[in-house]
């Protein structure tokens, strides 16, 4: 056994039936035509040595870094003992991994002789097939050890598993299904008397009573099942189980919000630039962008300009910036009608996502007429604050119509002093999308009021929420039936 842990321990032996204090080691060489000598004997622990069972588990990966890394956890079928020393043997898919080091030890816990681990490379199918590879693979030998009796105890639980240590790796691009990664690894077990290549495979002792006793393994095996006799191969199969994503998709980073004039450029180098990275080693990144404009100038309008990245994976990441253009936009409604500055039309075409419009106070108890339409969408907040209440009419066939993945939000003061709607005259025919709202979206109301429009037909529907939309009431609501 390559390491120095087991030096000392007392092994029984099946033949001759003596006590050997003895140093066990394997002598290896290695090449396409893999061979191991070792001493003929059979471990056999007493029936009270403690037992030990492995398992690599929980794993993750760092788009930092673009390494994966798993956990190696240890329990014992008795309490308060601690894991002394352990042969890391372990075979793994050459063309999925590539080893990087153990990292992560409990205190008291180091890497020791051989380390870093020696990597065997087995490139003939004769040995990968035997494990259900595609490719050739690498058999790694290492060892860890306690090599700190000071330091806190780690204690294996007898009913649960504790990490010791991590085995961490980069992935072999191209890795061709980011989404569900799940490399084979291997331990190297005891079958027919040695492990998988003629050495004693995975060796464990604990830490009893101040010394060091040899343990007996059960083995817990990872994204690969033992499904042979240890003759016969392939010896198992491997059985995707641990899948994480490691696409790491690219980062986008926005430009701010922006108010232009009509004259000025809408361009990035006017309006902001965004930037993207990604984790991907694979090709460069591509950043586009598409603007879908609402309005036109000289009148106040809005560009959602949609940056769209994709690196070089596939994976593809998109944001919206809002550039608003002409005269600055009023949020301030002081007009009764129209579409210029300063009326209800105007701001809900120019205003930026997310804004509150507000009446001024010449317009209390007043009514402001819409003879069109409006169609939003964007999260905005349309707040009546007037003490004698404020009434919105429409005059076209539907008031407004709220976007899929818009939240809009109508609020008056409260039951007395509520914001009123009147709805517009509905649709002709069959269609009937709602002649106050077609909601499509979240529309939320706060202490309004809804009235049918006198000339609205009967059987149409004053608000008509579509699938998947949300109408929340809070506070004093009313709306009429037709």
């Amino acid at each position: 056994m390559q390491g120095s842990f087991l030096a000392g321990v007392v092994l029984w032996l099946s033949s001759p039936n003596v006590l050997l204090a003895s140093d066990m080691n394997d002598h290896c060489a290695w090449s396409d035509d893999l061979y191991c000598l070792s001493e003929s004997m059979n471990m056999e622990p007493p029936v009270s040595d403690p037992v030990v069972t492995v398992r690599l588990a929980d794993p993750v990966f760092d788009c930092t870094t673009l390494e994966y890394c798993v956990d190696v956890e240890f329990k014992c079928n008795m309490a308060n003992l601690r894991l002394f020393g352990m042969n890391v043997r372990f075979i793994y898919e050459a063309y999925k991994l590539s080893f990087v080091d153990f990292r992560s030890f409990e205190p008291g816990y180091a890497m020791v002789a051989p380390a870093p681990p020696s990597l065997n490379y087995l490139s003939s199918p004769t040995w990968y097939q035997k494990f259900d590879f595609e490719g050739p693979a690498y058999y790694a030998n290492g060892s860890i050890k306690l090599t700190s009796t000071s330091a806190p105890p780690v204690y294996m639980p007898t009913d649960d598993f504790v990490r010791i240590f991590q085995i961490c790796f980069t992935p072999v691009e191209p890795v061709t299904d980011p989404d569900n990664f799940c490399p084979a690894i291997i331990w190297d077990e005891k079958l027919q008397g040695g492990g998988y290549f003629g050495g004693e495979g995975v060796e464990m002792t604990v830490y009893l009573n101040g010394s060091e006793v040899s343990s007996a393994e059960v083995i817990q095996q990872y994204n690969w099942e033992y499904t042979g006799n240890g003759v016969s191969t392939p010896y198992g199969l491997r059985t995707p189980v641990e899948c994480i994503n490691i696409g790491c998709g690219p980062n986008l980073v926005l430009p701010p919000n922006i108010t232009i004039t009509c004259s000025q450029n809408t361009n990035p180098s006017v309006t902001g630039q965004a930037t993207a990275t990604s984790p991907c080693q694979q090709g460069s990144i591509t950043l586009t962008y598409a603007d879908n404009t609402t309005g036109a100038c000289p009148d106040p309008n809005l560009i959602t300009r949609t940056w769209t990245a994709t690196d070089g994976c596939g994976s593809v990441i998109s944001g919206d910036q809002y550039i608003s253009r002409g005269p600055t936009c009023l949020t301030t409604i002081n007009q009764a009608s129209g579409n210029t500055q300063g009326t209800l039309q105007n701001a809900l075409d120019c205003a930026l996502p997310g804004s509150q419009l507000n009446f001024s106070t010449g317009l209390n108890g007043g009514t402001i007429t819409i003879s069109q339409k409006k169609v939003i969408g964007k999260d905005l907040v349309i707040k009546s604050t007037l003490s004698n209440g404020l009434t919105i009419q429409g005059t076209g066939q539907t008031l407004f119509e709220i976007l899929p993945g818009s939240h809009v939000v109508f609020e008056g003061v409260s039951q007395t002093n509520p914001l009123i709607i009147i709805s517009g005259t509905g649709e002709a025919g069959s269609n009937n999308n709602g002649a106050a709202f077609d909601n499509k979206g979240i529309l939320e109301l706060k202490n309004v009021k809804i009235f049918k429009n006198t000339s609205l037909p009967a059987n149409k529907f004053i608000i008509n929420n579509k699938p998947e939309s949300e109408l929340v009431l809070i506070g004093n609501n009313y709306i009429e039936v037709n």
